[in-house]
């Protein structure tokens, strides 16, 4: 029987409590917050007993499984403490909201001998960005030459640590990550160098938080990539985000939009959706499969990782846009 503790319930806990039915022998023991007052709505219907410190928690359950999803500028301070007990992590994204920080959680995750660590990096397990994935490898479109993504969400009414970076960390690496994290996963290439631009104009009296940034990459084998992040999606959207990915490929162009894929190429005209292929696990599902020595997962130490770094380095050079590309 595997047991679960959470720390915080601030970001995509839900899906482990969506999965939790479907795998056997584990169990959701217990949860602290990560801050005072923090809402933990998203593991509310599991029920659990609450603790008033991560530690008391940690050492009276002593689960199997952290999940470490709190205020944002935590979830490197709870992964790194579960690694050190020898716990195994499930970490909300970003992983680290500083480099100084995601270098001391690197050396741990890393470090031979240690516990499973996966990032939350939800959107390889949505139907649509996995399908993008299997076309692009199976040659759908030749070889990607550039790469445009987009992430729109409604403002909203946000917690208070939005407003200072320093427990926010930016929308680059809260927002902007997630396609960040589908490019470089489909490309399957690495992040040469970056450059970029964000704002805080018209941020609603939310201090330091940005509102809109867009971030440029430059890939392996001369691959251009960028992403578009915005929280000024109208109220009156029919849905709570909008995104979006447009691959342009030597014999073709890929399209993701509204949860569907669509392909113009020599066959395709591009107007009428690609039957999905979805993942083989969903997301939790899949990392306590990897825990139990299964193969094939679609996230790995590295890439969990490797996706906060390149984030991180964006925010960085969109906090000096004037200085030209970044190199990483």
């Amino acid at each position: 029987m595997l047991k679960i503790c959470f720390a915080g319930g601030s970001g995509h806990s839900d899906r482990v409590v969506r999965d939790l039915a479907k795998i056997p022998d584990i169990q959701a023991a217990a949860f602290c917050r990560s801050y005072p007052g923090e809402r933990t709505r998203a593991i509310e219907p599991l029920q659990l007993k609450e603790y008033a410190s991560f530690d008391e928690m940690m050492d009276v359950e002593k689960p199997d499984i952290l999940v470490s999803d709190g205020i944002f500028c935590s979830h490197s301070v709870y992964a790194l403490e579960a690694l050190k007990r020898g716990v195994n992590v499930f970490c909300e994204k970003p992983v680290a909201t500083d480099l100084a920080a995601y270098q001391e959680l690197a050396e741990a995750v890393l470090r031979p001998g240690a516990p499973l660590f996966w990032g939350m990096l939800t959107s390889r397990y949505q139907h649509c960005f996995y399908t993008a994935k299997v076309l692009v490898e199976q040659g759908a479109i030749g070889e990607i030459r550039m790469m445009n993504s987009q992430k729109s969400y409604p403002f909203g009414r946000r917690p208070e640590f939005y407003k200072q970076r320093e427990t926010f960390g930016g929308i680059i690496p809260w927002v902007s990550i997630h396609a960040i994290d589908w490019m470089l996963w489909i490309a399957d290439r690495k992040c040469l160098a970056v450059s970029g631009y964000q704002s805080r104009t018209a941020n609603r009296g939310y201090g330091e938080m940005e509102v809109n940034a867009v971030s440029l990459m430059q890939l392996e084998d001369d691959i251009i990539a960028d992403v578009h992040a915005d929280f000024l999606r109208p109220a009156g959207a029919k849905t709570h985000g909008d995104d979006r990915l447009r691959i342009v490929g030597t014999e073709g162009i890929l399209e993701v939009r509204d949860e569907q894929v669509y392909l113009l190429d020599a066959d395709h005209d591009g107007t009428e959706p690609i039957v999905l292929t979805p993942p083989p696990r969903t997301l939790f599902e899949d990392f306590v499969h990897t825990i139990r020595g299964g193969s094939g997962g679609l996230i790995t130490p590295e890439s969990s990782l490797y996706s906060t770094y390149v984030a991180l380095k964006c925010r960085e050079a969109a906090d000096s846009p004037t200085e030209g590309m970044l190199r990483i």
